[in-house]
């Protein structure tokens, strides 16, 4: 019998932090982007804007034409080809919301007519033009391309909240203090659930049990996800080298390091580096 344990840390009401990433408004190379499997914890967004995109997840194939929106959440695995002069508006984000890197619940893929959305591809051409230069972060173009962005992430979002009611909090503490026992060790071992037991004071199977009723993943799926995360922040910064990635994140060396990243991604770690275009 586990005992009740009162969570170190209370429902927080903070908002999310949404981080933008790449973005452009181009012809697309088509050899660049036949990719098999990937998986990524980036939302990301097409508009487009010319030929076709066949998108293959799970176990189903999803075709996207010209005038139309193609929506990924984060951890969607899917598979992609361009075809037929392919031209893409693409924007990419990712939130940081109580430990978490999405904001619950996940959908799968969506593709949207863009005709009724006019405003939303207007936004987007605005956010890629402004953030085709880097700006320094107390600069007026940096606040500039940040209004532009969050102009179009509001009609991102409404779209999204067409899909129902939106999760807007975390509503058990008990899965908040999981996450903050976990955030403390962020390694691909084996989870530690004698530590999270003695953290909230619950079974195994009840730890697993309401985590995944919260966020939709197990905890384990949760470690994978900030394990990925974590390797490809370090990937783009380019001052590590696999070996020391491989270390700071429990793996046995750089070979069971890349190994384990194209298992998830279907791409070793430095061909999804220079991958970072769509």
């Amino acid at each position: 019998m586990y005992k009740q344990l009162i969570p170190r840390k209370s429902i927080s009401h903070d908002p999310p932090e949404y981080i933008l990433g790449a973005t452009y408004d181009r012809e697309v190379e088509l050899e660049h982007h036949v990719i098999p499997r990937m998986v990524e914890l980036f939302y990301t967004s097409w508009y487009i804007r010319a030929g076709i995109a066949e998108i293959q997840s799970g176990g189903k194939t999803h075709w996207a034409h010209a005038g139309q929106w193609v929506l990924f959440d984060p951890m969607c695995e899917r598979g992609h080809r361009l075809s037929n002069g392919p031209a893409l508006v693409s924007i990419r984000f990712r939130i940081s919301w109580q430990g978490l890197d999405y904001l619950p619940p996940l959908a799968g893929i969506r593709i949207v007519d863009g005709a009724g959305k006019p405003g939303m591809l207007a936004a987007a051409e605005a956010l890629c033009q402004a953030n085709a230069v880097e700006h320094h972060p107390t600069s007026a173009a940096y606040f500039d391309r940040q209004a532009k962005f969050y102009d179009w992430l509001a009609m991102w979002r409404a779209e999204r909240e067409a899909l129902g009611p939106a999760t807007l909090t975390l509503n058990d503490p008990r899965v908040l203090a999981i996450i903050e026992t976990m955030t403390q060790r962020i390694s691909i071992q084996p989870m530690d659930y004698e530590e999270l037991q003695r953290a909230v004071g619950l079974s195994r199977a009840q730890i697993n049990r309401v985590f995944h009723e919260e966020t939709g993943l197990t905890p384990r799926q949760w470690m994978v996800a900030r394990v990925l995360g974590d390797a490809q922040r370090k990937i783009r910064h380019g001052a590590f080298s696999l070996k020391e990635i491989a270390v700071s994140l429990g793996f046995f060396d750089a070979s069971h390091f890349t190994r384990w990243h194209r298992r998830q991604t279907g791409q070793s770690p430095t061909d999804w580096r220079d991958q970072q275009a769509v």
